[in-house]
C-alpha cells in the first residue's frame, strides 16, 4: 500500500468535500486507486464521527483554508521572460504574502495564485496558498 493511496483513502472517508484541496495539494491522487474504503466510512458514520468541517472550526480554527468558490487558479505568469509571481512560502499568520517574480517552474506551490470573489469576505483580488497543481493547468 502506497503512501499515496493511503492519503487518498483519508481524504475520501475523512475530509468531506474539503478532499478538493488534497487533491490539489497532491496531483495525480484524484485518479489513483484507493481501495475499497466502505469499511472507514461505515466506521465513521457508526461512531457519529464529526464533519471535517467542525475539526477545522473546532480543534484546528487557526488554520487557514482556501475558499472552494474560486473565480480562477493558477499561476500569473509572462511568457516571454518566463517570470512567475511567487510568494517565495512568505505567507503569514494573517495569510499576507510577499511576493516577487521568480522562474516559472509549473509544480504549483508558492506560484499558484486564486481569484476570489471578494463576498468571500477576502479584501485582496488574489491570493496565495501554497498548493501544487498538475502540470499544464497553471494559467498565464
Amino acid at each position: 500500500v502506497s503512501t499515496q493511496s493511503t492519503g487518498k483513502r483519508l481524504a475520501e472517508v475523512w475530509m468531506d468535500h474539503y478532499k478538493q484541496i488534497y487533491y490539489w495539494y497532491s496531483p495525480g491522487s484524484e485518479t489513483r486507486d484507493a481501495g475499497d474504503t466502505s469499511g472507514r466510512t461505515h466506521l465513521r458514520e457508526r461512531l457519529g464521527c464529526k464533519s471535517f468541517k467542525w475539526y477545522l472550526d473546532t480543534v484546528y480554527p487557526d488554520l487557514f483554508v482556501p475558499s472552494l468558490n474560486y473565480n480562477g487558479r493558477g499561476a500569473i505568469s509572462n511568457p516571454t521572460s518566463n517570470l512567475c509571481l511567487d510568494s517565495f512560502g512568505s505567507a503569514d499568520h494573517y495569510h499576507t504574502v510577499k511576493a516577487g517574480l521568480y522562474y516559472c517552474h509549473n509544480q504549483g506551490g508558492n506560484q499558484v495564485w486564486m481569484g476570489m470573489d471578494s463576498s468571500e469576505g477576502v479584501a485582496e483580488s488574489f491570493l496565495v496558498f501554497g498548493f501544487d497543481v498538475p502540470a499544464g493547468s497553471s494559467s498565464s
